[in-house]
């Protein structure tokens, strides 16, 4: 990490790498880890990536962190049936409608805080993720309202709707849900 390491290409005969940081570099694609079958946990945050789809073939990954990126859209990691922990804070996501289709069921922690939700309905297509115990949701725009007294967001106490949709959640943005919330 912190190398400003612009082309990776040479990693892709690492086939028995386990673990990889490149993190705070300055990267902007990842095709060539599409063949580091091995790999348990990846670190690319703070960097220019716009697509993750080549990790598709990283079946053994437990552990991807592609957070501070270029991420506009939900792409197919369906195939990623270790994948516990994904982290895609600070991207540019705007819906989850595919992510049923796209993401494995095996999720424990989700982090998509600070990406461009508009709408909290959105959250009912985490439904189906009935292992997802953790999810940072926070700083979306659709988890704040405009006051109309003063023309600017004002936040709201999203918890009991997120809550009725996700029964598995234990930590909702980094606080656990107590007796009383459930």
């Amino acid at each position: 990490s912190h190398n400003r390491l612009v082309d990776i290409r040479l990693l892709n005969r690492l086939r028995s790498l386990q673990k990889l940081n490149l993190s705070y570099n300055l990267i902007d694609s990842i095709d060539c880890l599409k063949n580091l079958q091995n790999l348990t946990m990846l670190n690319i945050s703070n960097n220019n990536i716009h697509s993750i789809a080549a990790l598709s073939t990283c079946h053994a990954l437990q552990s991807l962190d592609a957070s501070e990126n270029a991420i506009q859209q939900i792409e197919d990691l369906s195939h990623l049936t270790s994948l516990k922990y994904l982290n895609l804070h600070k991207n540019f996501i705007d819906t989850l409608v595919s992510i049923p289709r796209h993401w494995p069921k095996s999720l424990h922690t989700l982090v998509i805080s600070d990406n461009e939700i508009q709408d909290l309905t959105e959250i009912s297509y985490l439904t189906s993720f009935i292992d997802l115990n953790t999810l940072y949701i926070a700083d979306n725009p659709c988890l704040s309202v405009i006051d109309e007294r003063y023309g600017c967001h004002q936040p709201f106490d999203y918890r009991p709707y997120i809550l009725n949709w996700c029964l598995s959640i234990h930590n909702l943005d980094g606080i656990f849900i107590t007796r009383k919330e459930r």
